[in-house]
């Protein structure tokens, strides 16, 4: 996935918050929530910094931490538990709806690419579709194969209901 994480992020949270929390957050919070929903369906590809600017490409980003739910479900299983802890009702509320949006990234990028959903009780990758190598640069190869137009009905349907919602 290139550029769908975050419309992807977006149009599912403000369903799930407008539909099933709307009584549970002010309009303040719901757009913080959403905007913090955003920040998190885009979070695990962070590892793009250290892809680039220290592996200097040799791995796929796909196999370093940050893309592995494991990690992201234990560590918002700790955030839900210190939100219990604490008694914020809300904060655990934003938590799974957080961490939701974590893994709708995952579920995005087992589309072509490859998540190791098991890790750390397997190394198994798991991919829907295999994007072959067609063109020289790389990004062509994603670009121009058919799944790409998901990603474009994706960000155009964000883009229409984000429209709408300022306009309404």
């Amino acid at each position: 996935m290139f550029i769908a994480h975050a419309p992807a992020s977006y149009l599912f949270s403000r369903f799930l918050i407008n539909h099933f929390l709307q009584d549970s957050f002010t309009d303040k919070e719901r757009a913080w929530l959403i905007a913090g929903c955003v920040l998190a369906g885009v979070l695990p590809d962070i590892d793009l910094l250290f892809f680039y600017l220290v592996d200097n490409r040799q791995h796929n980003h796909h196999s370093y931490l940050t893309h592995i739910p494991f990690f992201w479900v234990s560590l918002m299983s700790i955030c839900f538990f210190i939100s219990k802890v604490l008694n914020r009702k809300k904060l655990c509320v934003a938590v799974i709806v957080l961490t939701i949006n974590l893994l709708l990234h995952f579920i995005l990028d087992t589309l072509c690419g490859s998540i190791r959903w098991l890790y750390p009780f397997s190394l198994k990758a798991f991919s829907l579709v295999t994007i072959p190598a067609t063109h020289h640069w790389w990004v062509w190869n994603f670009v121009l194969h058919w799944t790409f137009t998901i990603e474009l009905l994706i960000l155009t349907f964000a883009i229409y209901t984000f429209t709408k919602k300022q306009v309404a």
